[in-house]
C-alpha cells in the first residue's frame, strides 16, 4: 500500500507543479512552515535508518517499504527549502514547481522499491552482503532472513 500511495504521490506532484507553473503562483512561506521543513529534513533520514535497521531486524517488508516514505519526505522538504531560498533570493516565483517535478523520480523509484519489498521481493539484501545484512538472531528463533547467496546471517548462540 505505501508504494502505491508514493506511485500516486508522483502524479499529485506533477500536476501539482503544472497547476502551479500555469497559474505563475509561487510558493508562500511562513517561518513555521520553514521550521517544519528544516527539522524534516533533519529527523527524517535518521528515521528512515532506524526503520530500515529493525526492519531488516525483524523480516518486516512492510517497515521497509514505510521508510521509503520517510526518504520521499525528506526529499520533499529539501526541495521546499531549495525553492524558498531561490525564490527569497533571486526572485524567481518558478523554482519551487521546477524543483518538486525535479524529485518525481526519486518519488516513484522509492514507491516502486516499496512495492517490490512489500510483495517480498529484492531488498538491499540481494545486491551486495553489506553490514544490514549481518542480522543477529536471537538463539532460540532460526535465521530467515534472504540475505543473498554469498551472505549469512550472523546467529552466534553459545
Amino acid at each position: 500500500m505505501v508504494g502505491w500511495t508514493l506511485l500516486l504521490l508522483g502524479i499529485y506532484v506533477v500536476l501539482s507543479a503544472g497547476w502551479g507553473l500555469w497559474r505563475h503562483a509561487a510558493a508562500e512561506s511562513t517561518a513555521w512552515g520553514i521550521a517544519i521543513a528544516a527539522a524534516a529534513l533533519i529527523v527524517m533520514p535518521m528515521l528512515v535508518v532506524i526503520k530500515r535497521r529493525i526492519a531488516h531486524r525483524i523480516g518486516s517488508h512492510a517497515l521497509k517499504a514505510d521508510a521509503a516514505e520517510g526518504i520521499v519526505c525528506a526529499y520533499m522538504a529539501a526541495v521546499l527549502l531549495v525553492g524558498l531560498v531561490l525564490r527569497t533570493v533571486f526572485g524567481w516565483w518558478w523554482t519551487d514547481p521546477v524543483v518538486a517535478v525535479g524529485i518525481v523520480y526519486f518519488i516513484v523509484r522509492e514507491g516502486r522499491e516499496a512495492i517490490e519489498v512489500s510483495r517480498g521481493g529484492d531488498d538491499d539484501c540481494d545486491e551486495d552482503c553489506d553490514e544490514e545484512c549481518d542480522h543477529d538472531c536471537e538463539c532460540d528463533e532460526d535465521c530467515d532472513y534472504d540475505c543473498g547467496e554469498d551472505c549469512d546471517c550472523d546467529c552466534d548462540c553459545e
